[in-house]
């Protein structure tokens, strides 16, 4: 991204240095994570047809999901947190909360059976 975005190449040199430093701790817990007792709601975002055809999944998802997480990757996230639900959708990509927060939040609220107004 550095590379490619003109506003992010005079921070190349500074984010090459972190990326190089050793010194950061884990950043997260897995022991933790697979202990965790609050429930956590979660959106992801995937193309329509990704759903009902599997044949084109292995080769096209990487092209027509989520622009900036793998919807696999998701899926392995979530499973390593307990207590997670999702909010699978093909109605939205990446900024849907942004796009339709209302529509989203209501939807994470139902889903958990919180309460939305």
């Amino acid at each position: 991204m550095f590379d490619d975005y003109a506003n992010l190449r005079p921070w190349k040199g500074a984010a090459e240095i972190l990326a190089r430093d050793e010194s950061w701790g884990t950043l997260y817990d897995l022991e933790q994570l697979a202990k965790n007792k609050v429930k956590v709601s979660a959106v992801t975002y995937v193309a329509p047809f990704i759903l009902h055809n599997k044949l084109l999944q292995h080769f096209l998802h990487r092209y027509f999901n989520d622009m900036y997480v793998d919807f696999d990757f998701a899926q392995q996230t979530a499973a390593k947190v307990k207590d997670t639900e999702q909010y699978i959708t093909n109605q939205l990509v990446h900024d849907g909360l942004r796009e339709d927060s209302r529509d989203v939040i209501k939807t994470l609220c139902k889903l958990s059976k919180r309460e939305f107004n």
